[in-house]
């Protein structure tokens, strides 16, 4: 992989390539981020107000949350499984809704 600029705080980086923008914790695997508009993430999300990070793979959008590594509909039905109709669930359902917008266009 490459990093050219930025910042990198924690978090382990496999491959891909990195052009600006900041990182705090997460894996990526894969996946070009290129600057800000290329990666999103949101702090204090769930039970244990964790980091939520989406980014766009060769060819979806890709999400990190805790444990899990998976594609946004996989992420999807495991939120409506979980935590349903919850606070919780709701707070992930909009952040999903945002993320979608964030890569409507990618």
């Amino acid at each position: 992989g490459e990093i050219l600029g930025g910042e990198i705080l924690g978090g382990e980086i496999l491959g891909g390539e990195i052009l600006g923008g900041e990182i705090w914790g997460g894996v990526i695997r894969g996946g070009v981020i290129r600057g800000g508009e290329d990666i999103i993430s949101f702090a204090n999300v769930g039970s244990e107000n964790g980091v939520l990070t989406a980014y766009m793979n060769e060819n979806e959008i890709e999400v990190l949350r805790g444990c899990f590594k998976g594609s946004i509909c996989d992420f999807e039905k495991a939120v409506r499984k979980k935590h349903g109709d919850t606070k919780i669930g709701k707070e992930y359902l909009l952040m999903i809704n945002i993320i979608k917008i964030r890569f409507q266009d990618k």
